[in-house]
C-alpha cells in the first residue's frame, strides 16, 4: 500500500526550516554550564589585568577609547549585515526546485519524490528522523536535508504523520 501527496512549497516554507535548522544546531552546539563560569572568570581575570596595566600607565585616555570602541562598532554592524545579506543570497530562487509543487509516493519501501526540476526515490534507510515542528511534517535525509509537509495542506496531517512513522519504523 502507498500513499500519493502533492504539496506546494514556498520560499516561506523554507524560510521556517531554515530557522528550525538553525535553532537546532545552537541547540546541539550547546556549552555545559561549566564553560560559561570559566569564560566569565576569563574575562574578569583579563579586565583586572587590563585596568592594573592602565593604571600603572598613568591614566585612561577617553579618545583612544572612544576610537578603539568605535571600531569595534563597525565591524560588529558589518558582521550582522553580512549574516543576514548572505542569508539572502541563499534563499531559494523561484526556479530552483525547493519553490514549486512536489509529488510524494509513500510507502514501506521507501519514499518517491518528483518535482518539475528532479526525480528521486530514497529508501527509508536513508531517513535520520521525522519531526513535526510549528506546523510542519520534516522527513530528515540529512542533517540540514529535509522533506516538507506543511500540515495546512494536508488532508489529514494526523493520520500521514502516522503513517510516515509506521513505514519508517518497518522500512
Amino acid at each position: 500500500m502507498s500513499m500519493k501527496i502533492t504539496v506546494r512549497l514556498e520560499r516561506a516554507d523554507w524560510e521556517r526550516f531554515q530557522k528550525h535548522v538553525q535553532k537546532e544546531i545552537r541547540r546541539s552546539a550547546e556549552r555545559p554550564f561549566a564553560w560559561h563560569i570559566g569564560n566569565i572568570l576569563l574575562w574578569a581575570v583579563l579586565a583586572v589585568v587590563g585596568l592594573t596595566v592602565l593604571d600603572r600607565m598613568g591614566g585612561f585616555h577617553w579618545p583612544t577609547a572612544v576610537f578603539v570602541g568605535s571600531v569595534f562598532l563597525v565591524i560588529a554592524v558589518q558582521v550582522v549585515y553580512d549574516v543576514q545579506r548572505i542569508a539572502r543570497r541563499f534563499a531559494p530562487s523561484d526556479e530552483g526546485p525547493f519553490v514549486g509543487e512536489h509529488r510524494f509516493e509513500i510507502s514501506e519501501q521507501g519514499i518517491e519524490s518528483e518535482a518539475a526540476t528532479y526525480h528521486a526515490t530514497h529508501a527509508w534507510s536513508v531517513v535520520k528522523r521525522i519531526e513535526r515542528v510549528d506546523g510542519v511534517i520534516m522527513v530528515f535525509l540529512d542533517t540540514a536535508f529535509a522533506f516538507l509537509f506543511p500540515e495546512d495542506r494536508l488532508d489529514d496531517p494526523d493520520a500521514f504523520f502516522s503513517y510516515l512513522n509506521a513505514c519508517h519504523s518497518t522500512g
